[in-house]
């Protein structure tokens, strides 16, 4: 339920946000984020398991849940077990006090600088720094199933929430749509400050594209209709101002 976002748990950064229950002068980690939780007991947002709700909180709780199982931090434990065995090597996690000085700016859309608050020392949900080149290698360690077994591709790669008709679905962390004529793109959007990016993979394609950005700009989310140069039913538009128009 926490992959596929059926668990009903709120908004870990509105409710904290709203409710005041933090001294936002000090940075939150997600073991913070959980005492919250428990302390305060915010109602859930549906029933878990009966509705779909996209929600931070679950990948949150994910990597504490992947940090006590392999007794290592959550950056250590993707570099270990991801990053390191699929030569991501411009690959990390993002570590507050490590990182905070040395990474790359993000910007608003009219170019000022986005400053790191309160929320930066959480991660799972956010704070992963790439390129599009390991993600490349990422996507490509998919079609195999020696990094990933095929048991576990069966269950990511499907739908869990039927109970809105239309194209649009989740599986285990990745976001999908289908068609009725078994078309299927899995692909996943991010944004946080002023950094949007999205990563989109056509597997009966072969075919991964990656778009990201550290100003903050929707334009990265019109990368998807590049799929409709692959059969997918999109359409491009070399007059539209943006370079892109989609039909669907």
């Amino acid at each position: 339920m926490l992959l596929n976002h059926r668990s009903g748990l709120p908004n870990y950064a509105h409710f904290i946000y709203e409710e005041e229950v933090w001294d936002v002068s000090k940075v939150q980690t997600n073991s913070d984020v959980l005492k919250v939780l428990v302390k305060e007991q915010p109602k859930l947002l549906s029933v878990p398991g009966t509705k779909f709700n996209y929600c931070n909180t679950n990948f949150v709780i994910l990597a504490l849940a992947i940090e006590q199982l392999t007794q290592l931090s959550f950056p250590k434990a993707m570099k270990q077990l991801v990053f390191d065995p699929l030569n991501m090597k411009q690959t990390f996690v993002f570590d507050y006090p490590i990182h905070r000085k040395k990474v790359s700016y993000s910007y608003t859309s009219k170019f000022e600088l986005v400053p790191f608050n309160y929320l930066d020392g959480i991660y799972g949900d956010k704070n992963c720094y790439s390129t599009p080149q390991d993600l490349l290698r990422f996507d490509l360690a998919t079609y195999n199933d020696t990094f990933v077994s095929k048991r576990i591709k069966d269950e990511a790669y499907k739908g869990y929430s039927y109970e809105k008709p239309g194209v649009k679905n989740y599986g285990l962390g990745i976001r999908i749509k289908e068609w009725e004529n078994n078309q299927q793109i899995f692909y996943h959007t991010g944004w946080w400050h002023g950094n949007t990016s999205e990563y989109i993979s056509l597997k009966s394609d072969t075919v991964t594209i990656v778009v990201l950005s550290n100003k903050y700009t929707k334009r990265v989310y019109e990368s998807m209709k590049i799929a409709g140069l692959f059969g997918y039913p999109f359409t491009l538009d070399e007059a539209n101002e943006s370079g892109f128009s989609v039909q669907e």
